[in-house]
């Protein structure tokens, strides 16, 4: 790789908030549709509570940026790990013990991202899809399709993550 990570933060929150908020937009309108069948599914308002969540979310990732969530030197460590798994590289001046630590932990986090990150989006999926039915309309079928099919998307970061944690974690154990 060229020392520079494959996804820098920004485009990661260019991505991540857009799919998010279909995701809870199609769900709560989904929820609302359900509840009170007879309204029937409201295409305006389930792009505003997407825009509400995906206002909330940029902002969200706004203050983890600026060091609102964790400590300074968390937050400085925790850049080190990003960036030795986007890079493959690990810095030479690291302490095998710690990074032992840190690359297991993100190998145990991307484990667990494999399965309840689908399994949320699979659920909302169902959700979109049962006011599909509800309501016989065919576009918010085509809606709850998309959905679905869109979970292998976090499948494969995670599993890209995790594989990247192992390599360098197995670099960690050679030394």
């Amino acid at each position: 790789m060229d020392g520079e990570p494959r996804w820098p933060s920004w485009r990661r929150v260019g991505a991540i908030v857009p799919v998010g908020a279909a995701y809870v937009g199609a769900g709560q309108e989904a929820l609302h549709a359900l509840v009170q069948w007879n309204e029937g599914w409201s295409w305006p308002v389930a792009l505003l509570r997407a825009g509400g969540w995906a206002v909330a979310m940029v902002l969200v990732f706004a203050a983890q940026r600026a060091g609102w969530f964790v400590p300074e030197e968390e937050a400085a460590a925790r850049a080190i790990v990003r960036r030795a798994l986007a890079t493959g590289e690990l810095p030479p001046d690291g302490e095998p013990a710690a990074w032992r630590v840190r690359l297991q932990g993100e190998i145990d986090a991307a484990a667990q991202d494999r399965w309840v990150v689908p399994g949320i989006g699979l659920l909302l999926a169902v959700l979109v899809a049962a006011a599909a039915v509800v309501l016989g309309d065919p576009l918010v079928g085509l809606l709850a399709a998309a959905l679905a099919g869109f979970v292998v998307v976090p499948v494969r970061w995670s599993s890209g993550r995790m594989a990247r944690a192992e390599q360098l974690l197995a670099r960690v154990d050679a030394l």
